[in-house]
């Protein structure tokens, strides 16, 4: 798999988009991104991470944490991220059918 550096865009004073697309959808980045969005979650300031297709976007609270940490943590995490798939979760839903 072969590594590039994400790019990442500045979305306000509060986010960050992380582009890791070097080209058309890559399933070994895909992965990355879902696995730096678990990372990033238990980094203080970081409320929420949004994976897309091969991005990621990272809200946090800029008076918690400064953008240069947490860009700084995109790359130092992305640079570690990759492998397998984490296994998934079953969801039990239920359904019921009829009525009156």
């Amino acid at each position: 798999m072969q590594s590039i550096e994400p790019r990442l865009s500045f979305e306000g004073a509060g986010a960050i988009l992380v582009d890791g697309a070097a080209g058309p959808f890559d399933d070994d980045v895909q992965a990355r991104v879902w696995k730096l969005a678990r990372d990033l979650k238990f980094l203080d300031g970081v409320l929420e991470t949004v994976p897309g297709m091969n991005n990621l976007m990272v809200v946090f609270d800029p008076l918690r944490i400064e953008a240069f940490v947490v860009g700084q943590s995109i790359r130092d995490l992305w640079g570690r991220a990759g492998g397998g798939a984490e296994p998934g979760a079953i969801h039990d839903v239920p359904v019921f059918y009829g009525g009156e």
